[in-house]
């Protein structure tokens, strides 16, 4: 499978996302062993900090969730929830059977990151830090 496809697979899954734009950015690189990285940021310039930003990378038939954040105005409000589900479904289209991330921060309500999504998504706790779920 090659970047372009890659990119039309993110992108009608971002599409069911409502903050999405067709001038948002996905970038997709694909490493010599297959390995695949994806970014998607909420905004035009490549300047993530604060934005809405997932970044991804896929090894064999796992997804790796390495950051997801939404702009401040954006929190509370439900499209955390909707960008994890859609990050899960990118996944599957692109044959992984589970996603492991490393939790961090507090959400809105000030909950612990790595309990929310336990509680809220249905990871499993995986050593001290971890979670996993199947897809």
């Amino acid at each position: 499978m090659d970047k372009r496809n890659i990119s039309k697979i993110v992108a009608d899954k971002l599409k069911e996302f409502p903050l999405f734009k067709d001038d948002d950015v996905i970038s997709v690189d694909l490493s010599l062993n297959f390995e695949m990285h994806i970014e998607y940021i909420k905004k035009k310039e490549r300047n993530i900090a604060g934005a809405t930003y997932f970044d991804i990378c896929i090894n064999e038939n796992v997804c790796y969730l390495n950051k997801i954040e939404l702009e401040s105005e954006e929190r509370g409000k439900g499209f955390g929830r909707r960008l994890y589900n859609i990050i899960e479904d990118i996944g599957k289209n692109l044959w992984c059977d589970r996603i492991i991330m490393t939790p961090s921060g507090i959400t809105f309500k000030g909950e612990g990151r790595r309990d929310w999504v336990i509680r809220n998504l249905n990871y499993l706790p995986r050593g001290m830090f971890d979670v996993e779920k199947r897809i």
